[in-house]
């Protein structure tokens, strides 16, 4: 794992990057690159505080880059450390461009391509996880696309989550759903998962 750190805005920024295998079922093959910042507050610098990770909406656009301290960053940032992960194919992790492409058949195009759904960008999550905090537990908060990585995480790697925040509003990442009652997610999560 490479890593820079650096301060901008009372807050400080570890930019870091991870070399994890394209296909997992195969990891002693092709390697990437995956990209993730880390945001914490200045004053919290020798406080214990939890990680919340963020999958981006899209797919395909990198996280986003803030540089003042502000918005949903600036709160999220009060309670924990924020990792922006740019999910394997955008930003700084190894993006997929018209270039950087394998000239091959459509069918084994498509092969390459399937390595970049969310199932991968989920095990990249997890492999990070475990590298930063070992077997300590995370949070994750999902948006738009990034909502259906934050349930197919929830589907696989249960036992690393802490909890789990999903933009609704952004129906085009989570299922449609309709409420016709006020629903007590923490209650049917304890019901479900304990």
């Amino acid at each position: 794992m490479d890593q820079t750190i650096y301060e901008y805005s009372n807050l400080i920024f570890t930019d870091r990057k991870f070399e994890v295998p394209l296909d997992y079922d195969n990891p002693d093959r092709q390697k990437i690159t995956i990209f993730c910042r880390e945001i914490s507050r200045k004053e919290y610098e020798n406080k214990s505080t939890p990680y919340l990770i963020f999958f981006q909406g899209g797919p395909g656009y990198e996280s986003p880059r803030p540089l003042t301290d502000s918005g949903w960053i600036k709160r999220a940032s009060q309670d924990y450390k924020v990792l922006l992960l740019d999910q394997r194919g955008t930003g700084l992790s190894n993006p997929i461009t018209g270039q950087s492409l394998p000239k091959v058949s459509n069918e084994e195009l498509a092969r390459y391509l399937a390595f970049f759904r969310a199932d991968n960008i989920v095990k990249d999550a997890e492999f990070i996880r475990k590298q930063i905090i070992g077997n300590e537990k995370w949070s994750i908060l999902g948006q738009s696309f990034g909502g259906f990585c934050a349930t197919n995480y929830l589907s696989y790697y249960s036992d690393g989550l802490e909890k789990v925040f999903i933009n609704l509003l952004s129906s085009s990442g989570f299922p449609n759903i309709k409420f016709e009652k006020k629903i007590d997610f923490e209650k049917l999560y304890k019901e479900k998962f304990n």
